[in-house]
């Protein structure tokens, strides 16, 4: 079975005692491991579970475990006995897997390599039995020399501690030259008295050692009872373990009154504690070491986050690292014994930002590159060579924090660094790309669209035009107006992005055509661009035909003439200005409303005016008689005329602009007989689109006759 030692230490200004060991038969080796473990803050709690806590250490070599600490103090407070208590636990999975390594340590310097030991011991098998049947092994034989000499003495060393007598030596070889077997001998030693006594005595106490550990005094090293067995303790305890054997023995002294008493003044159930955290911030990844006592089973979480624990041996240190999806807040470390010791321990702790790749690893000034890593959200600012300062690093150009693992940002415009880490700082701190990132020559500009891409007289010279594209390098961009050479464009006018730049009109652009935006690398045309033509009122208006009218407006000289329409056809006489402020041409010389129309791709312009004819003049009419037929009116101006005879609508038979002739025949429904007179005169009235009438006479002359055309001047000379 495992035996421990109690090691009692001597510390400045107070004295205690703390068991350890490493085996059923130690041999006082001072182990750091032993002593570190026992320098832990102990909790002083009921008897009973003092007692468990020193019992776990010297029956399992191990700390209280929290079922086992829970478990056997509620059994024990219900009445079982600590003697059976002892024996439930000696006959532990644990306790008889101690007992075989043990033996197969201690005599063959290996662990074994089956489980047959162990199932020898659960199923009832004797810890004697299987140590005789391990001694009297060939492993062991050929281990001891293979002589039957050098087996006697190993089997002495190890059994009996001691080399064998001559007595002895002699005896048991000629036994075991006559065949007796090596397992027989090693059972009627380990039965024997002497064997017995040696395993009491060890019981109560091993040989003490004298020796320090770094400032503590190691006063004695013990077994189970820490004291040496009386006379008549070894006289009664040696016979009950040859019948009972050593677990029984054991068992007794665990649970004994005075092994209850040494559990009470020396308690051994440790209290869980942190006395440092190290660091107290740092990214997904990093390490956090909690320094303390018995953090044995301890478990961790960032903000409730859970992280994976390393606890290393003897419980003093537990090493963690802060888990994906960690977030501030408490980092708090839980033992099963926390809820006994006020609770778990907690600190404050700050995640910080961290950069774990980023793609592509290269790109032009205003592509996108995308950064992966955890704990972005809040993010700041992004950076290229951790500066904004254009001389070496640059704010990214925008970016967008996609998930707590993800931002997307621009490479800036206008960056002049060539190469860089990039940088995220959020508010709990900056994390910093192992990589560096490296800004590439931009490509050519790019033209999507111009807005507007026309211009009226209000955005015309010195209003402004918005191109949208891509590249629009700032420092770079220059554009050229058609018929101008190319002039730069100012940082402010160009978007963060550079997609997109607003560009004012300049004096003296001529021509409608495609605007020329170019970058260092090189240009790119946009679509066509047109200055659209208005129109203001024409003067005069109303207009008399031929004469010139004119109309005001902007943009008039990026229009072609075949552009320029009066009712659908181009007008004759057509100026315009070089300012294209005006144009002017020759009034049609039809009489009415007309359109005068300004187009070019970007739009129309239009306007509408009244053309009238001159004032109609009548310069003679002629008397004509019978035998003519007609009256004919000379004069000017006849456009579309219309003439009244007495008031009277007469029909026209034909005209020009200087004659008219009106049947003779039109005039008779209007005649009266008193009309019928020579040298009677009658008023004529021309008419036209001119406001103003032209007003004649007509005079009537009859033939030389009176009557019937031979000389009187009667009706049928007219009519």
């Amino acid at each position: 079975m495992v035996l421990s030692r109690l090691i009692r230490i001597l510390v400045p200004g107070s004295f205690r005692s703390a068991a350890c060991g490493r085996g059923r038969r130690n041999r006082c080796r001072l182990e750091l491991e032993c002593l570190e473990s026992r320098l832990t803050p102990a909790f002083v709690g009921t008897p009973n579970q003092n007692f468990v806590s020193l019992e776990y250490l010297d029956l399992l070599n191990r700390q209280v475990d929290p079922t086992g600490f829970v478990g056997w103090t509620n059994l024990l407070n219900q009445g079982l006995s600590r003697f059976q208590e002892v024996q439930e636990v000696q006959g532990s999975l644990e306790y008889r897997r101690n007992e075989v390594n043990f033996l197969y340590e201690h005599f063959l310097g290996r662990l074994p390599d089956s489980a047959g030991g162990l199932l020898f011991l659960l199923n009832g098998g004797s810890f004697e039995t299987l140590e005789a049947s391990i001694v009297g092994s060939p492993e062991y034989f050929q281990k001891s020399g293979g002589t039957i000499s050098g087996f006697l003495n190993a089997a002495y060393r190890d059994l009996l501690n001691r080399t064998p007598d001559a007595q002895g030596l002699a005896g048991w070889t000629l036994v075991l030259s006559q065949g007796t077997s090596r397992s027989l001998f090693a059972s009627l030693v380990i039965g024997g008295p002497e064997y017995a006594e040696i395993q009491v005595n060890q019981d109560y106490m091993v040989n003490p050692a004298i020796g320090t550990f770094q400032s503590f005094q190691i006063i004695d090293a013990g077994q189970y009872l820490h004291r040496p067995a009386g006379t008549a303790e070894v006289s009664f305890w040696a016979p009950v373990q040859q019948q009972n054997g050593q677990d029984f023995v054991i068992a007794a002294f665990v649970s004994s009154l005075e092994y209850f008493h040494t559990a009470q003044v020396f308690p051994q159930t440790p209290i869980p504690t942190v006395g440092s955290v190290m660091p107290t911030s740092g990214a997904v990844g990093t390490t956090v070491i909690f320094g303390g006592g018995f953090l044995l089973n301890a478990t961790v979480t960032f903000n409730g986050t859970p992280a994976s624990v390393t606890v290393l041996p003897g419980g003093n240190f537990v090493m963690t690292t802060v888990p994906v999806g960690a977030t501030d807040g408490p980092v708090t470390l839980t033992t099963p014994f926390s809820a006994m010791f006020g609770g778990p321990f907690s600190t404050p702790f700050i995640v910080l930002p961290r950069i774990t790749s980023f793609r592509p690893t290269s790109g032009a000034v205003l592509s996108q590159v995308t950064i992966f890593g955890n704990n972005f959200t809040g993010a700041t600012s992004v950076t290229i060579n951790g500066t904004a300062d254009p001389s070496g690093g640059l704010i990214m150009g925008g970016f967008d924090v996609n998930s707590d693992t993800q931002i997307t940002a621009t490479v800036p415009n206008g960056v002049n660094v060539s190469a860089g880490p990039i940088t995220v700082t959020t508010p709990d701190g900056t994390a910093i790309s192992s990589n560096t990132f490296t800004v590439t020559a931009p490509g050519s500009p790019t033209i999507s669209m111009i807005n507007p891409d026309n211009v009226t007289s209000a955005g015309g010279v010195g209003g402004s035009v918005t191109i949208t594209g891509t590249n629009f390098i700032k420092g770079q961009m220059k554009v050229a107006f058609p018929g101008l050479a190319a002039q730069s464009v100012p940082d402010t006018s160009i978007n963060a992005t550079g997609t997109s730049m607003t560009v004012v009109i300049p004096a003296g652009a001529a021509t409608t055509g495609p605007i020329t935006v170019s970058n260092n690398t090189g240009s790119a045309p946009t679509p066509a661009f047109f200055f659209v033509p208005t129109l203001g009122a024409g003067n005069p208006n109303p207009a008399i035909f031929g004469n010139t009218i004119t109309f005001t407006g902007t943009n008039l000289n990026f229009i072609p003439t075949t552009a320029i329409t009066v009712d659908g056809t181009t007008p004759a006489g057509l100026t315009i200005n070089a300012a294209g402020t005006s144009l002017s041409f020759t009034v049609p010389s039809v009489a009415g409303s007309h359109t005068l129309r300004v187009t070019n791709s970007a739009g129309t312009a239009s306007a509408t005016f009244t053309a009238n004819p001159p004032a109609p003049t009548i310069t003679n009419i002629l008397s004509e008689n019978v035998e003519n037929m007609f009256v004919r009116i000379m004069g000017t101006n006849f456009f579309s005329p219309s003439v009244t005879f007495k008031g009277t609508p007469i029909p026209i038979s034909s005209f020009t602009t200087t004659e008219i002739d009106v049947l003779m025949s039109s005039l008779c429904p209007v005649l009266s007989n008193a009309d019928i007179t020579n040298g009677v005169s009658l008023a004529v009235v021309v008419t036209t689109a001119s406001p103003t009438p032209a007003i004649g006479t007509f005079v009537l002359t009859a033939d030389a006759d009176a009557g019937d055309n031979n000389g009187g001047a009667d009706s049928d000379d007219f009519c």
